[in-house]
């Protein structure tokens, strides 16, 4: 019997993979978003924001999110420690990085009358279990276990978020108190809505302090990591034509993303979907990468993640492409709930190995990478 959902798997995955150069290695690539950045503080704080009638159990970023621990950190480079590509390398996870946090405090101090931000280290050194933290980031890059590319300065609107601050609006500062800037809504449905959307220029005061901020944030990236990105990828998969130059006037000629991206529309007049394919040329001289490939087991508990993520390899290597997982930071952190990161882990582990075992060519590779396929 013809199973159709396998049918409708694969038409959709050849979508999705046949446009673009077909000459692509073996290659593994997993990128994983919004490392460095606050969301939830602390199991106490998620008590606190239900008790009050928070929807927070209701969200899985809420519910399992937080700024990363010295155990989230050791038991991840475990894992991608026990699984070698054929180059003799680990698997490696290209950590998209945020580099600054709201300083909550010097906010408030300031009548929330303006933004101040601190380097996520800074905010490490606030968090009971995070104090080896940075030297562990500097162990995962010299090991090969991470590489760090661009995110943003922030995972906030700066200006929708003062703005809501200053205005009252309640779940806005019950959520600032608990040193977070969102908590769950049922209503709301988009990254916008929450404020989320750090690169979405909206109208010209967006545009110019969101480019200032993408800048800085380069900036500050390198100052820390001591090299540059060579790639970004935007808050949401949402930005402007504007955006990408800025990013292309600070070097950055990759854009990872997603089939499908949100291109928000000059004066806030509307989002476009635009689809990419990999390897595709914009004006500016930058090339996109798509992510082919999924691991959201937080997101998605009752998901075959094992039998996705291979189908999903099989069909990136079968139109000669690289694999790119797309995946965030919370299906790796035990901080809030230590089950929640050791069942992730266990997955993934058991993906890393069956993928050597298919295809025993197979690479593990950074982000940064595919510019040595894509950039000519």
């Amino acid at each position: 019997m013809i199973d159709i959902s396998t049918i409708k798997k694969a038409a959709v995955k050849s979508v999705i993979n046949f446009k673009g150069p077909k000459k692509a290695p073996k290659w593994v690539v997993i990128e994983s978003d919004d490392w460095g950045a606050v969301r939830t503080s602390s199991f106490n704080s998620f008590s606190r924001l239900k008790s009050k009638g928070y929807k927070v159990d209701a969200c899985p970023f809420n519910k399992f999110d937080a700024l990363e621990s010295n155990s989230d950190m050791e038991a991840l480079f475990e894992t991608l420690d026990s699984v070698k590509g054929s180059d003799g390398n680990p698997a490696n996870i290209t950590f998209n990085a945020v580099m600054t946090n709201p300083n909550f405090e010097a906010i408030k101090e300031d009548d929330f009358n303006q933004y101040h931000y601190e380097h996520f280290f800074e905010t490490l050194k606030k968090y009971p279990e995070h104090d080896k933290v940075e030297a562990l980031y500097k162990e995962g890059i010299q090991s090969k276990f991470i590489t760090p590319q661009f995110h943003g300065r922030e995972h906030v609107h700066v200006l929708n978020w003062m703005k809501a601050l200053r205005a009252g609006q309640k779940d806005i500062l019950d959520a600032f108190e608990e040193s977070m800037f969102t908590v769950h809504n049922p209503n709301l449905l988009t990254c916008k809505e929450f404020n989320l959307d750090a690169w979405g220029m909206h109208n010209e005061e967006d545009e110019r302090i969101i480019s200032k901020a993408i800048s800085e944030g380069l900036g500050i990236f390198e100052q820390t990591f001591g090299f540059k990105s060579k790639s970004a990828i935007a808050a949401c998969f949402s930005m402007t034509d504007s955006v990408e130059r800025v990013l292309q006037e600070s070097g950055v000629k990759h854009l990872q993303g997603a089939y499908t991206q949100d291109q928000l529309l000059p004066n806030g007049s509307g989002i476009k979907k635009v689809k990419h394919f990999m390897g595709e040329k914009n004006g500016e001289g930058q090339f996109f990468t798509i992510r082919n490939a999924n691991f959201e087991p937080s997101i998605h508990p009752n998901t075959d993640w094992v039998n996705t993520v291979l189908q999903d390899v099989y069909w990136a290597f079968f139109w000669g492409k690289p694999a790119i997982i797309n995946s965030h930071r919370l299906n790796f952190i035990g901080f809030l709930d230590e089950k929640n990161r050791t069942q992730n882990l266990a997955i993934l582990k058991e993906i890393l190995q069956k993928i050597v075992k298919q295809w025993p060519e197979v690479c593990f590779v950074s982000s940064d990478r595919l510019s040595e396929l894509y950039d000519n």
